[in-house]
């Protein structure tokens, strides 16, 4: 009898209709196939431009030294944008979209010899870029924070390396000028730290980073004031990290970055939690590397980064769980998803 159950137990695993079952629920990292990308780099700027319709991404440092390239990505597609000026080489420096001027705005970072305190914008309709002189600025910094104010819309910058300490600062860009900010709470000096923009709470979280005093913390921006969260559990304190909005989870996803070394764990915060997720796959553990939401698929795009040994030019996607389905002899389908197996800086 127990040879019968056992043969039977084995004929059911291999019965179409439960390779056909359908795959976890939830959204997954996902490589996207891109024929030409940039090359493999850590440290550019980042963010998604709405005037174009893309994620644009500038400069870095790779195995051919500091960049000053363009690229944009279309959502399935990388192609290099042939601008007729670029701000000179670097790595590390921080950018975010101004809703006012309906421009990204770049500032400082590392040229390899040199911190930077340039401010340049970049228009999307016309695809050029143009150097600021404001007659204000923050100090020449690698690793500063830029977001968009939830508030005003112009483009925030907080803290950043300004050679010899840290900083903590907070800019208000104008739209031709910076303007510093006094507000009654501010986290304590950094650098490198994970920023997103959180849709569900109407403000801006900030967690981790490298700094002379403890930054391991989580704060919001809410566009007057910085607060203390007191959140309990936190992920291990990390730097090198990056972070987007997700509108399919609801939450804010922030992935990898150096926390004692190179790591590839996914979590979520809900504006007052945070919480690893539990993937199928993932990117291979990584710092340095980008985030920006691409809002008309609701998935978030990362790219690049470094492992402490090799850049990465690789491409992937953070949303729904596509199905792949391959027919079976039987006529139903087979998930051939499930088959996939797991895989797993302030300028150098």
């Amino acid at each position: 009898m127990r040879r019968i159950l056992a043969v039977a137990f084995v004929a059911a695993l291999a019965s179409p209709l439960l390779l056909a079952a359908p795959p976890p629920q939830g959204p997954q990292w996902t490589r996207v196939a891109a024929q030409v990308s940039p090359s493999a780099r850590e440290g550019q700027a980042a963010a998604f431009d709405p005037v174009s319709g893309t994620m644009v991404i500038f400069g870095g440092d790779g195995m051919q030294g500091y960049l000053n390239d363009t690229w944009a990505f279309n959502g399935t597609s990388w192609s290099q944008v042939a601008t007729a000026t670029a701000p000179p080489p670097r790595t590390a420096a921080g950018m975010a979209y101004d809703e006012v001027s309906g421009q990204l705005v770049l500032f400082g970072g590392y040229n390899g010899s040199s911190w930077l305190g340039d401010t340049w914008t970049y228009d999307g309709a016309t695809q050029t870029w143009t150097e600021e002189t404001p007659s204000a600025s923050p100090a020449p910094a690698t690793g500063a924070g830029l977001f968009t104010d939830p508030a005003t819309g112009h483009v925030i910058s907080f803290g950043g390396y300004a050679p010899p300490f840290y900083d903590l600062e907070t800019w208000e860009w104008t739209g031709s000028d910076w303007v510093q900010l006094d507000p009654t709470t501010v986290p304590s000096a950094r650098a490198s730290a994970a920023i997103s923009f959180d849709e569900a709470n109407d403000d801006v979280v900030m967690f981790g980073g490298l700094g002379s005093v403890n930054t391991y913390n989580t704060w919001t921006w809410d566009g007057t004031d910085w607060n203390f969260v007191f959140a309990s559990p936190q992920p291990p304190n990390r730097s090198g990290s990056a972070a987007a909005w997700s509108p399919v989870l609801g939450k804010v996803v922030m992935f990898g970055g150096f926390a004692g070394q190179e790591a590839n764990d996914t979590w979520t915060w809900d504006g007052s939690t945070w919480e690893q997720l539990s993937l199928r796959r993932a990117p291979s553990a990584r710092e340095a590397h980008s985030m920006v939401l691409f809002p008309s698929t609701g998935k978030i795009i990362l790219f690049g980064g470094f492992n402490g040994r090799r850049y990465f030019s690789d491409t992937w996607a953070f949303g729904p769980r596509p199905t792949h389905t391959l027919p079976s002899r039987t006529g139903g389908v087979i998930d051939s998803s499930l088959a996939t197996s797991r895989s797993g800086s302030l300028g150098r």
